[in-house]
């Protein structure tokens, strides 16, 4: 039907003791795919099998979703709010990737030791991008 359903099937069979991060896309480049609210719920539900597996919600694309597709935020998903890091990257909202401005909201740990890899390993910021991408929000 060509709205690139997740197989939940391999999913599951892909998760294990070992896994610590799951990496989810929404809206999907190139295909367009925006995950559902029962999808989302259907993930949630088999991640809580894995309470050691963080997600990493990738919406850098949430602003261009085609045909008018809702767009669910997996954190709000029951208690994901505590294991999930979301992204967003003002270069793709606003259309001017090259100036490599994003941003993420999570748990409050994992966004401190984030900062922490920024702060020494960024060394030349583009504030007047910084102050656009602000200003357009």
């Amino acid at each position: 039907d060509n709205d690139w359903h997740l197989d939940l099937n391999i999913l599951r069979e892909t998760l294990n003791e070992k896994t610590r991060v799951l990496i989810l896309n929404t809206p999907h480049n190139p295909t367009g795919k925006v995950f559902n609210l029962e999808e989302l719920e259907q993930i949630s539900e088999i991640l809580e099998e894995y309470p050691n597996v963080y997600i990493i919600a990738d919406y850098v694309y949430d602003f261009v979703t085609l045909d008018g597709k809702e767009q669910y935020m997996f954190a709000n998903i029951k208690d994901n709010w505590n294991k999930t890091v979301t992204i967003y990257s003002g270069g793709k909202l606003l259309a001017c990737t090259g100036w490599k401005i994003g941003w993420c909201f999570g748990p409050e740990e994992i966004i401190r030791q984030a900062v922490v890899i920024y702060d020494t390993s960024s060394y030349c910021n583009f504030v007047p991008g910084q102050v656009a991408v602000a200003k357009s929000l």
